[in-house]
Parts: structure tokens; C-alpha cells; sequence
């Protein structure tokens, strides 16, 4: 199970190093799909990179921009944006990575231990409902911590642009582009250097 299962290992651990931009996109992404899925839309799924997000099932151009307009209202008056979500990609990786690695810890221990029949069932199957019970607020954490990022202060849609079917995707895909405005952090002014022979030298400092 172990040898079967390090690519899906292999791949919730290359996720945790997403770039920044493309966390930030995750977020507005899945707020985006919440909102659609509040209007009735339940068959929307999506995947986000540093640019944006794209969004596959059946929705329209005119729907999708109300949704993220909606988000981007709720960015710029400063409310808490929903955009934690169970059904994520991530939530799927991380628990079966967890489960995984639960059931290798287990086996390990049982066969280190020499436990008996009973006590192997019984840990066995305290394990697994420890885990059924604690894998969605496990992987909602996660998710929020590692996958997203909210630390903009505004939003914009640049764009929204219709693409092909994608065979391994049910109905039409769209391309959302984005741009992202972060708080704009303040940066120490630096003392003044003199040069050599009286000429003025500065050193400033710059920001974003």
C-alpha cells in the first residue's frame, strides 16, 4: 500500500510549496466557486496558477464575473472571504496521505510491539474512526495554511476568456485572469552615507 501510494505522498508534498501567487489565485478560486455554488451552480470545479484560475463545468462567461465581482467586494470592504473548502483537490491529497501514513505508523507499531490479534483490531479501528473524524478540520488547517493566501487588500478581474472542452473535465473551461494588490508595507528610510573626497552618496530603500 505504501509503494502504491508515494505519488499521492509525493504529490501533497510538492504542493506545499506552491508560489505565492498562485495560493492567493487558490483562494480567490475557490471563493469564486463557493459563490456560484450558493446561486445553484453545484457541478463547478477549478485550478488555479499565478495568473488566475480556471474553471470548468457548466456556468457562463456573464456568471462568473458576477461571482468574482462579489468576491472582490467583499476584499475590498474588508469581510472575512470564504474560501475554505472540504471538497478541495488538497483536502483529497492530504487525507489520503494521512491515511496512509497512519496505516504504515500502525503496522510498524503493531509488528515492533508484538501486539496481540485483538489489540490490533482494536487499534486498528480506533485509528481509522480517529481519522475519519478529525480529516476534514485536519484538512481544512492545512488547506488554509499552506495551499491559500489572503494577505491582498484588492482584487480585479482582467479578463475571462473560453478555452476548449477539457476531456478529463465535464463542461465548458474557462480562463480567469486576475490582479492582485497587496498591502503596501512600509519600508525604513535609510541613513545617508558620504562618499569619497565630498561626494554625496544615499542609500535608499525601496518597496513594492
Amino acid at each position: 500500500m505504501t509503494a502504491l501510494n508515494l505519488p499521492i505522498i509525493a504529490n501533497a508534498i510538492g504542493r506545499f510549496r506552491l508560489p505565492m501567487g498562485t495560493r492567493r489565485n487558490h483562494a480567490l478560486e475557490h471563493a469564486t466557486i463557493i459563490v456560484l455554488r450558493a446561486s445553484g451552480q453545484k457541478r463547478v470545479g477549478g485550478r488555479a496558477d499565478e495568473t488566475g484560475f480556471r474553471l470548468y463545468g457548466p456556468v457562463s462567461e456573464r456568471e462568473i464575473k458576477a461571482a468574482f465581482e462579489k468576491v472582490c467586494r467583499t476584499v475590498r470592504s474588508g469581510e472575512p472571504l470564504a474560501h475554505v473548502h472540504p471538497g478541495c483537490g488538497s483536502n483529497v491529497i492530504t487525507a489520503l496521505a494521512g491515511a496512509t501514513s497512519l496505516l504504515l505508523l500502525f503496522a510498524m507499531a503493531s509488528l515492533l510491539l508484538d501486539l496481540s490479534l485483538a489489540a490490533r483490531i482494536a487499534g486498528f479501528a480506533s485509528a481509522i474512526l480517529l481519522f475519519f473524524g478529525l480529516r476534514r478540520r485536519i484538512g481544512n488547517a492545512i488547506q488554509r495554511r499552506f495551499f491559500m493566501a489572503t494577505d491582498f487588500v484588492d482584487v480585479s478581474l482582467r479578463g475571462i476568456r473560453r478555452e476548449p472542452r477539457d476531456l478529463a473535465r465535464p463542461g465548458p473551461v474557462h480562463v480567469v485572469k486576475t490582479t492582485v494588490r497587496l498591502a503596501a508595507t512600509p519600508v525604513s528610510p535609510q541613513p545617508a552615507v558620504a562618499g569619497p573626497k565630498g561626494d554625496d552618496l544615499s542609500v535608499a530603500g525601496g518597496g513594492r
